[in-house]
């Protein structure tokens, strides 16, 4: 896009693209640092899961537009180490609002919700935070083309106002000639 701009506007434009591609990945940052471990974690298969019997089944707590992006918790207590866990997921294409889990308790330790191991909620997971990445690309491509377009519209505005500013200075023995 940037071939037609004239050097000025073209650097510009780089770098606000450089500026908006730092924009976009310390925004999805957030995301992958908060559901992208738990999500490795559910999805290795060095152990077995096994149901944890010191915790009763929980309820998922869900915010979202259901089938859209939901963002659910589920909040325990474990009493084995004494500490408050909450698990947070970020799903796509599912519905978990007012379901209930177990907790399962994986050979290293790893406690987890029965509803995010299996493979359509792995893949649920992992589709929404592919979806997010592209929602952020979409919206970087859009925000690259306005201002494409502005810098675009401003060289046009430069060059017809030049010509207007050249017309209205020529003296009148000149303008009677054209």
């Amino acid at each position: 896009m940037s071939s037609v701009l004239p050097e000025v506007m073209d650097v510009e434009y780089r770098r606000m693209k450089r500026f908006i591609r730092l924009v976009l990945i310390v925004t999805l940052s957030v995301p992958v640092y908060f559901y992208g471990p738990l999500i490795w974690k559910d999805g290795s298969y060095a152990g077995r899961w096994v149901f944890a019997a010191d915790i009763s089944e929980r309820p998922v707590e869900c915010r979202g537009a259901a089938y859209v992006l939901q963002l659910c918790e589920v909040r325990f207590v474990d009493r084995l180490n004494n500490r408050f866990v909450k698990l947070d997921y970020l799903i796509i294409g599912t519905d978990w609002s007012e379901a209930a889990t177990d907790i399962v308790r994986s050979s290293e330790g790893h406690l987890t919700g029965a509803i995010g191991v299996t493979a359509h909620a792995i893949l649920m997971r992992i589709g929404a935070l592919f979806s997010l990445v592209m929602l952020g690309f979409f919206v970087e491509w859009i925000v690259r083309r306005i201002k494409y377009l502005s810098l675009q519209n401003r060289l046009m505005g430069q060059t017809i106002g030049a010509r207007r500013r050249e017309a209205v200075m020529l003296s009148r023995d000149r303008r009677d000639h054209f």
